[in-house]
Parts: structure tokens; sequence; C-alpha cells
């Protein structure tokens, strides 16, 4: 009996090992979509929280020397398409280090808001991971004595005996 109790505790022990492993294999990566479409409509809005991973809408930003290796009429069209700079604004702007400056202003901006949004992903992804751990350690020995429960039902409904 003693040994039965052993083994099945040495079980719960590596299932909880596994559990924290793939919470943290999880939290830090990202796994692919499965094909699921009934569960879409539930998982997309829970998973777009958790991911914040909008391919669609990220913006490439440019380095200075890139900006500063571009012609003006592209420089303006950049910041009118991208950036939401109105045609009176640009008509302002006379000189190309003036456009330069703007461009590389807003891509710098553009890029701290991408940098920004992701902290708050991981920030997102930390607080889910350290609630599972906590409810999972909270349950422990709810989650033992179901355990052990499901195991000796197995037995009796079964006929085996271990």
């Amino acid at each position: 009996m003693k040994t039965r109790i052993a083994k099945r505790s040495k079980l719960f022990v590596l299932l909880q090992a596994v559990i924290i492993a793939l919470c943290l294999v999880q939290s830090t990566q990202t796994l692919p979509k499965a094909d699921a479409s009934i569960f879409d409509s539930v998982t997309n809005p829970i998973m777009d929280w958790v991911k914040a991973d909008d391919s669609s809408k990220t913006l490439k930003t440019l380095s200075i020397v890139e900006i500063s290796e571009m012609r003006a009429r592209d420089i303006k069209r950049r910041l009118t398409r991208e950036h939401g700079y109105g045609a009176d604004e640009i008509a302002k702007m006379i000189d190309k280090k003036e456009l330069v400056n703007k461009l590389s202003y807003e891509e710098h901006r553009a890029e701290q808001k991408e940098k920004d949004r992701k902290k708050r992903v991981a920030l997102r992804r930390s607080i889910m991971v350290a609630l599972l751990c906590v409810i999972f350690v909270m349950f422990r020995p709810l989650l033992v004595h179901a355990w052990e429960v499901l195991l000796v039902n197995f037995e009796v409904y079964t006929g085996e005996f271990h």
C-alpha cells in the first residue's frame, strides 16, 4: 500500500513539474494556432488579449540612415500616409533636413510605442502565469485528493490492481 502511495506521490510531483514547465514555455513562446474553428469565436479574443500580436498593424520603422537616403518626395509620402501629417503641414517644411528630422522623430515615436506594447504583453503573460501557479499551489491538496479518488475509482471499476 505504501509503495502505491509513494508511486502516486512521485507521479504527482512529476505531473506538477510538467505543468509548471508547460506554463513557463507557454508564457515565453507563441504556439502554432490550432484549426478548431468551433472555438475560434471564444479563443480568438482571449489569445489576442494575451498575445496582443497584430502583425498587420506593425510598421517597420526606419533608421536615420535609411531616412537620410530617401528622396524628399518619399519622405513626404511616408509622413502623410504613415504618420498622419496633412498637406498644409508638409508644405511648411521646405528643407529636406527638416523633413528628415520630422520623419526620424515620428519613426522613433512609433518604435517607442511598439516597445511599450511589448512590455505590456510581457506583463500580462507574467501575471497570467503567476496566477496559474498560485491557483495550482493553493488547490494542490484538492487536486491530489481528486487524483487519488480517480485512481481508486479506476481500480474499482476496472478491477485492475497494481
